[in-house]
């Protein structure tokens, strides 16, 4: 560093901080003067880094939005597909099982049906629990209401 290119500052600081950069320029074999210029290089390093660390994220975020956004559309409009297709299917299956039954037995049926459809509005609302958990469950007390009735 040249002569011609400083600039003389003049701060006060704590005794105590003081006494901490006397101790820090010991260990490291350096002037108290070049320990402060050390110390304010790394702290001014760091800041730019950090800097440079929040554009980068602000530019990783923009682009895995900008990949994600339209991924993640796509996924919720093919499980609506599969709710409306899983709905129209149960939907057939219940009327194919209503008109097979012999009509005495109907009531029950729709007991049943109505049982299970709570069930599984019970298991949504509550958004606990394995899915496999719920279906054993629900299976046992619809299977416990059937052969009670």
């Amino acid at each position: 560093m040249h002569l011609d290119n400083r600039a003389q500052i003049t701060l006060r600081i704590p005794k105590e901080m003081d006494d901490q950069i006397f101790q820090l320029a010991k260990r490291n074999h350096l002037t108290k003067t070049e320990q402060i210029r050390r110390l304010i290089k790394k702290s001014m390093s760091q800041q730019a880094y950090q800097e440079d660390e929040e554009k980068i994220l602000a530019h990783m975020q923009a682009a895995l939005k900008a990949v994600l956004d339209p991924q993640i559309e796509r996924m919720v409009k093919i499980a609506v597909k599969n709710s409306i297709a899983s709905s129209v299917n149960l939907l057939y299956t219940s009327m194919l099982l209503y008109r097979l039954c012999e009509p005495k037995s109907r009531p029950k049926l729709e007991e049943f049906m109505d049982a299970a459809r709570m069930e599984g509005i019970r298991f949504v609302q509550l958004g606990k629990g394995s899915i496999e958990g719920f279906l054993k469950s629900a299976m046992e007390k619809l299977v416990a209401m059937w052969d009670n009735s």
